[in-house]
């Protein structure tokens, strides 16, 4: 028994110190920002725009009804979508039905679609190409005498 609380122990010291072994404590900030990069996933709702990604399945995303309003949350279901595809190792999402439901029959709002592994788009150059400067436009002159 003592052995396995040893070990144990032994074994949360390892974790906990691992942050400190790696010089520099990552701040909340920048730990939310890598999570929401790590699961960005697009959601398009064109065929065109998947184009040439691979097709990993298809996925669901349901919105239920509030139990105070009565009513139905897309927004649930939307990102119940997003998280189907980020769970089969996803990065877009191509919406191919959406039923919004109805607070009347207590239908639930489901959005249906592909999920889709896409080759990451190419980086943006980040300084924007200034627009031509305009050209003057001549004043015409008055014709005819002073």
């Amino acid at each position: 028994m003592m052995k396995r609380v040893v070990a144990m122990l032994a074994a949360l010291l390892s974790l906990t110190a691992m942050p400190a072994m790696a010089g520099k404590k990552e701040t909340k900030a920048e730990r939310q920002a890598r999570w929401a990069a790590e699961r960005a996933v697009r959601v398009v709702s064109e065929a065109v725009q998947v184009e040439g990604c691979k097709l990993i399945g298809p996925v669901e995303g349901k919105g239920y009804r509030n139990v105070w309003t009565g009513e139905i949350d897309e927004s649930q279901a939307f990102r119940g979508l997003q998280s189907a595809t980020y769970r089969v190792k996803g990065n877009t999402a191509l919406i191919v039905t959406f039923s919004p439901g109805d607070a009347r029959t207590g239908a639930n709002a489901i959005y249906r679609g592909e999920a889709y592994l896409c080759p990451p788009a190419p980086a943006q150059d980040p300084t924007p190409t200034p627009a031509p400067a305009p050209e003057p436009t001549p004043i015409p002159l008055p014709q005819g005498g002073e």
